[in-house]
């Protein structure tokens, strides 16, 4: 046991370290920027709003968790998802460990070089913290501590909405184990939540009444396969994972078919809360995509909030190919072999080292441009959230910075004039033409807007919508 834990914290710490280095060493440290980056603003100013602390899409118990470290900025909430990470992997480390498989530490490697779980450590992103919450809280039912086990899981609703499925699974747990005073407890968070906001919203159905996840925007959004998330197993769990995890899956299987291994080994809170959250969330989310969903757009980035969950399949497939033959030299050329494809995986994929993804290339050269020329002062509209965390000032202060999707709705409403003359506009076809609904003829054809620079990527692309992006600098006219 206590070799055991030696090599999980050492690696633990390792890990820990690099992905700190990253946020040093990186201005791209974080794929996926786009919600990463959203989410770090609204910690990051929810005490001068309070109104974000009951903000659905910024999922409330992230942002109030996340807004000590955001307070000093993206790298603080950087360090924070290191953290939970930390955690996380460490409680699923325990986890294996008692459940007697062996070489248990290797749970730590392969969760933090799993590429699912690898893009996003070093984000702003909610994964890390959903994850760090279902192992960390499976422990603690497994240790039988239910009572806290069920608190804190009763708030993973408001870290990401398919919270709300896991909690079905460790009701179900709960219900096994017998300990029936124990499920009104996964209820607390969304109590607690609901009478909170109430005094915000005047409404105690809140939670449900202002889900942004209501398919409203499907035309945006679409659709794809059933099996997207399968074929798509590169970018979810990399290729030694895929290999292991299948591997370990049959050997388990086997094993249990023919009763060679104990009992325990098929705890329900293994089986269930670990094993079960990663199989429910999958098809969840497979099941959205194909058809069209929840707003669900078929990132794989996703699945970052599960697939540490079944690295303990993996070094049961590990084991069964390190323990094969009894020879030592057998032994230590296999693990040179898996230790070697795991750390190659992200460098083959092109997922390390880190760079910032198109897109920001793009908003990174305007606002050089606004910064070369003494504009960063202006009363902004933006809607890409890259733009407001390299501008840092206060995203939420309509004084300073307004968010796109709401320049026309304003402007029918009250007119041109309650947009400030020289107001800069930034548009960009991304998040300008979908989230934001402004067509680019629209805005270019306006004649309250003088279009200042036009922005490009080196080499094309499309983004959402089929647009070619671009990022256009727009001025608002003096009015006569």
């Amino acid at each position: 046991m206590i070799k055991e834990k030696k090599y999980a914290l050492i690696s633990i710490l390792g890990f820990s370290t690099f992905f700190l280095f990253n946020i040093y060493l990186f201005e791209g440290s974080c794929y996926f920027t786009g919600d990463g980056l959203r989410h770090y603003m609204v910690s990051r100013w929810c005490w001068q709003h309070p109104d974000l602390l009951f903000y659905h899409w910024g999922k409330p118990f992230f942002t109030i968790i996340a807004s000590p470290f955001a307070h000093f900025g993206h790298g603080g909430i950087q360090v924070f998802n290191v953290i939970v990470s930390a955690i996380g992997i460490w409680c699923l480390f325990l986890m294996t460990h008692k459940h007697q498989i062996k070489n248990a530490w290797l749970v730590v490697p392969f969760s933090y070089l799993c590429i699912g779980f690898f893009t996003v450590i070093n984000t702003g992103l909610t994964e890390p913290l959903f994850f760090c919450m279902i192992a960390s809280c499976a422990w603690l039912a497994y240790d039988k501590k239910y009572l806290l086990s069920a608190f804190i899981i009763s708030f993973l609703p408001f870290v990401r909405s398919e919270g709300n499925l896991i909690l079905v699974l460790f009701a179900l747990v709960f219900l096994l184990r017998k300990k029936y005073f124990i499920i009104p407890i996964l209820a607390a968070g969304t109590i607690i939540y609901s009478i909170a906001g109430y005094f915000h919203y005047n409404d105690i159905l809140w939670v449900f009444t202002k889900n942004p996840y209501d398919g409203k925007n499907k035309d945006i959004y679409g659709h794809g396969e059933l099996f997207t998330f399968v074929k798509a197993y590169q970018s979810v769990v990399g290729n030694p994972y895929a290999v292991l995890l299948v591997l370990g899956t049959i050997v388990l299987l086997w094993n249990k078919i023919k009763n060679k291994i104990v009992d325990h080994i098929f705890s329900p809170e293994m089986l269930l809360l670990v094993y079960g959250s990663f199989a429910l969330y999958f098809t969840a989310h497979s099941v959205f995509w194909w058809k069209g969903l929840y707003n669900s757009l078929g990132l794989t980035r996703v699945m970052g909030g599960v697939v540490p969950l079944i690295a303990p399949l993996c070094v049961i497939g590990a084991n069964s190919l390190i323990y094969w033959r009894k020879e030592k030299l057998y032994k230590y050329a296999w693990s040179c072999v898996l230790a070697f494809y795991f750390m190659f995986e992200p460098l083959r994929l092109n997922f390390y080292p880190y760079e910032l993804p198109a897109e920001e290339k793009v908003i990174l050269e305007t606002y050089n441009w606004i910064k070369t020329n003494n504009l960063q002062n202006r009363h902004f509209y933006y809607l890409n959230p890259f733009f407001a965390s390299k501008i840092d000032r206060d995203a939420f202060d309509p004084n300073i910075m307004r968010e796109l999707w709401g320049l026309y709705p304003n402007i029918h409403e009250w007119g041109y004039s309650v947009v400030p003359d020289t107001t800069l506009i930034i548009y960009d076809t991304h998040f300008g033409a979908n989230e934001a609904r402004i067509h680019p003829d629209s805005i270019l054809n306006d004649t309250h807007f003088e279009l200042l620079k036009t922005f490009k990527p080196d080499e094309p692309f499309e983004v959402l919508g089929g647009y070619n992006y671009m990022v256009q600098v727009y001025k608002k006219k003096p009015m006569k």
